[in-house]
C-alpha cells in the first residue's frame, strides 16, 4: 500500500500530470523525431499550461522541426488566469478562471529565452506575433465540433 501512496494522493487531488511525467515523455518521444518534422501537432488538454506534453513540444519545437503546435483547454486554467488575464489575452468566464481557449505555437525563437529550469515563461512565448491564444467558441470538450475540426486539421494528435 505504501508504494501506491503518491498515486493515491494524486488521484484524490486530480493531478493528471502525475501520470505523464516530462521525463517519461522525453524518453519515449525521442524515438519518433522523424515523424514530427514539418507536422502540425494537436493536443486536447485539461490545461495546456500544466500539461507536460505541451511543455515537451514547446521546449523541443525547433529540434523536432514542428510546423505548429495547437492545444486546447477544457476547463478554466489557473495558470492562464494568473499569467495572462492582466494582459487580457485570455477571457474570464463566470467562475473567475480563464475560459476554454486554444493556444497555437508557430514559432519558438530560442528556447533559452522562454525556459526557466524545465518550465516555460509563457508570457515570453506568446509575445511573439506568430503565436496566439484565443477563446474557444465552445467548452473545449474533445468531442465538440470545434475540437474535432482542429483534430481533422492536424497531422499528429
Amino acid at each position: 500500500m505504501a508504494g501506491n501512496m503518491l498515486l493515491n494522493i494524486a488521484t484524490r487531488a486530480k493531478k493528471d500530470e502525475f501520470y505523464t511525467q516530462l521525463s517519461d515523455i522525453e524518453s519515449e518521444l525521442v524515438n519518433y523525431k522523424m515523424y514530427f518534422e514539418g507536422k502540425k501537432v494537436f493536443c486536447n488538454c485539461d490545461d495546456p499550461f500544466e500539461s507536460n506534453f505541451f511543455k515537451y513540444f514547446v521546449l523541443n519545437f525547433n529540434k523536432l522541426e514542428l510546423k505548429s503546435l495547437v492545444v486546447t483547454s477544457f476547463a478554466g486554467s489557473m495558470v492562464a488566469s494568473t499569467v495572462f488575464l492582466p494582459e487580457t489575452t485570455i477571457h474570464v468566464c463566470g467562475n473567475g478562471l480563464a475560459c476554454p481557449y486554444m493556444a497555437e505555437v508557430n514559432k519558438v525563437v530560442d528556447t533559452e529565452d522562454i525556459r526557466t529550469d524545465r518550465d516555460i515563461d509563457y508570457q515570453s512565448l506568446f509575445k511573439h506575433h506568430e503565436n496566439n491564444l484565443q477563446k474557444l467558441r465552445g467548452d473545449g470538450d474533445f468531442r465538440s465540433q470545434e475540437c474535432a475540426e482542429l483534430l481533422d486539421g492536424s497531422d499528429v494528435s
